[in-house]
């Protein structure tokens, strides 16, 4: 008998208990049948045990749950959540995770395992070590995975190598003990980014074996997503710091060996001759790439705006040609038109914003381009080649950030509330790889300019790696977006989950309020289109501040999840069938990326 007939079978047994229970006749009066009632309470138990293979069912059970939709909204929207969430964690655990994974793993727990969520409902959390009790009664993973998740909810004794019969010890662990996931990895990346922030500030060694320290160092596997952005910023600075040195007479080295990373960057950075247009040297190119814009070397106001404009109309023309530029044009040619902003991103390279349907390109991003290439803001503007040149290198991200608008147009026209989800990414890098791809085939310019940068602009290779990732396995490249790339975002299974157990459980509090405290809340909070705008993380903390209509609609939107799960099925197949539509039309195969 499989597991899972066990499992139907113990499903059984609860209807059984269900339905000889207490919970049933009062279930009555509320217009269910005596069957009915029971079937509820029996998912609702079984979902309370955070039973899998009872989620499953669930989820797989439509007409039944199409039914309690129009029953009960609430509670069918309260049983969904649960089912969602249980369901999601089981997929998550059950993928292929490695042991320099542990990070990626930890931070998509911490989303999942907090306070406040779904799954304590269901008796995961907010305890971390409540997840290996799950897993002991539901899954039979090898000691090897146990231990990998034991280490990814920093379980005390992973972390910390403390004597057991030592009383502070032990008031440390039980103190521990009592800290979310979220709030473990908090601690952790402060710890290991001040260390960090020493060594940047302080330190003036770059050899190979002080780099090797700092990348394998235990510490710094607790950095947060920006901690190890900025970890791999300072090895970089290192590489370059030490390659450059290895060139100086000892007069000139006396100079800088004595300096930390950002000032022996600075100095080197003046050692070479700017009066190259298109860059210099490969080593001179990776110092420049890797230090900061000096006084001069900064986009002015003015120089921004105008330099925002030229992009505006010249980035569309790079997209021209290409199935998934194609794609982004015909959209901008309904009337939605390109917005574009220079502006900080403040550690990405580019981002969409709804509130202003607008697309901001990292200040920071465009500057180090100027550098490497011994470009002025002045020599750039004054030259239409130059920008064009600016654009076509921007456009893949470009291609990623337009893909959002797309995304959140669709949802405006739809009427319907959208949480910003791992499927958003999936079809935004699918897009932005497809047209890297394309461009890369039969573009010489672009496949140059790329070739060139990605030595010294981890954009660049970032963009580059990318592609190469989607060509040689289109139909893995979700699960890879998923793990490696955007751990850190929900599921659109976990986001609904957590949305619609924020917003129903709200609505039934409400239904207990006194008329006066209903009536106060539905004069001062946040209206529908409030609401619509808001992120997941955002309406889960403010629901209570939320009037009832809005809660309504959002909880309609998120019962009614295939409208949801179809788009995302059908953007992922419309990727891959367009790939395979470009390779017949001289694209490259799986796998080959032109050599740079």
């Amino acid at each position: 008998m499989t597991a899972l007939s066990l499992k139907i079978r113990g499903f059984r047994g609860l209807l059984a208990a269900a339905l000889s229970g207490f919970a049933v006749s009062c279930a009555c009066a509320a217009s269910l049948t005596w069957e009915e009632a029971a079937r509820i309470a029996a998912y609702d138990k079984a979902l309370s045990a955070g039973d899998p293979a009872i989620a499953e069912k669930f989820l797989k059970d439509t007409s039944f749950s199409d039914w309690l939709k129009l029953t009960d909204p609430v509670k069918a929207a309260l049983l969904l959540s649960k089912a969602q969430a249980v369901d999601d964690l089981a997929r998550l655990l059950d993928k292929p995770w490695r042991d320099e994974q542990e990070a990626e793993l930890s931070k998509a727990l911490s989303l999942r395992i907090d306070s406040g969520k779904p799954l304590v409902k269901a008796g995961i959390g907010p305890v971390p070590e409540t997840l290996l009790s799950w897993m002991a009664g539901y899954r039979s993973y090898s000691e090897h995975k146990t231990g990998l998740v034991r280490k990814a909810i920093r379980q005390f004794e992973t972390v910390f190598a403390a004597d057991k019969t030592d009383a502070d010890a032990l008031e440390n662990k039980r103190s521990w003990e009592n800290r979310t996931i979220r709030e473990r990895n908090i601690f952790l990346a402060e710890f290991a980014s001040g260390k960090l922030e020493k060594l940047i500030k302080y330190e003036t060694e770059t050899g190979k074996a002080f780099r090797e320290w700092v990348r394998n160092d235990d510490v710094f596997k607790y950095l947060d997503q920006a901690g190890r952005a900025r970890q791999e910023r300072y090895l970089t600075q290192l590489a370059a710091a030490d390659a450059a040195k290895s060139k100086l007479s000892a007069p000139r080295l006396d100079k800088i060996n004595d300096q930390p990373i950002e000032q022996q960057m600075y100095l080197l950075g003046g050692l070479f001759d700017k009066s190259k247009g298109g860059g210099g040297s490969l080593l001179e190119r990776k110092v420049d790439g890797a230090r900061q814009s000096k006084p001069g070397e900064t986009l002015s106001y003015q120089n921004n705006r105008l330099l925002a404009d030229m992009l505006r109309t010249a980035i569309p023309g790079e997209l021209k040609g290409s199935a998934a530029g194609g794609r982004i044009l015909q959209f901008y040619n309904s009337g939605a038109g390109p917005a574009v902003a220079i502006e900080s991103c403040q550690g990405c390279y580019a981002k969409y914003e709804p509130a202003g349907a607008r697309i901001v390109l990292d200040s920071e991003m465009i500057q180090q381009y100027l550098r490497v290439n011994n470009l002025t803001a002045e020599t750039l503007l004054s030259d239409k080649t130059r920008v064009a040149a600016l654009a076509g290198y921007l456009a893949p991200i470009f291609v990623h950030e337009a893909t959002h608008q797309m995304q959140h147009s669709w949802a405006d026209k739809a009427g319907i509330y959208k949480p910003y989800v791992q499927e958003d990414e999936i079809e935004a890098n699918s897009m932005e790889a497809l047209y890297t791809l394309e461009k890369l085939k039969k573009d010489p310019k672009f496949r140059g300019l790329f070739s060139k940068m990605r030595s010294s602009a981890s954009y660049a290779d970032q963009r580059l790696k990318l592609a190469q990732r989607f060509s040689r396995n289109p139909d893995d490249f979700s699960e890879n977006v998923r793990q490696l790339y955007y751990y850190g975002l929900p599921s659109f299974e976990a986001a609904s989950s957590q949305v619609l157990w924020a917003v129903s459980s709200e609505l039934k509090r409400r239904k207990g309020l006194k008329a006066d405290a209903r009536n106060e809340l539905e004069k001062t909070g946040a209206d529908i289109n409030e609401a619509m705008a808001m992120t997941a993380s955002e309406l889960i903390s403010s629901a209570a501040g939320i009037k009832t209509p809005a809660l309504l609609k959002i909880q309609e939107d998120l019962l009614h999840n295939a409208v949801y799960t179809g788009r995302y099925e059908d953007a992922s197949d419309r990727a891959v069938a367009m790939l395979g539509a470009a390779r017949g039309s001289g694209t490259p195969k799986t796998g080959a990326v032109p050599a740079l």
